[in-house]
């Protein structure tokens, strides 16, 4: 599994804040950058919401905690959207 305390500076350096679209962007890029396949990607979200890890900042961009509300949701969202993609793809 991928580790967030290696990544945090990474994460720090290219996400953007009040920016959704800067957020993807910067999440396809650590995927990428880091070799993740999608399901490592959103156990990595799933954690970042569960230890309440991630809090945009518009001054510095640095990841602390609590992390806000719509970010939560968004990651809940993400999360269970990846547990019907798994279900179906485990019925087969």
């Amino acid at each position: 599994m991928y580790h967030i305390r290696e990544k945090k500076e990474w994460m720090t350096k290219y996400i953007n804040n009040n920016s959704l679209s800067g957020h993807v962007t910067a999440l396809i890029e650590l995927q990428q950058a880091s070799d993740l396949s999608l399901e490592e990607l959103f156990e990595l979200l799933d954690e970042l919401v569960e230890n309440d890890i991630v809090q945009w900042t518009s001054e510095e961009h640095v990841i602390s905690k609590p992390i806000p509300e719509w970010y939560t949701q968004r990651l809940k969202d993400i999360s269970h959207i990846h547990e019907m993609a798994l279900s179906i793809r485990y019925k087969a």
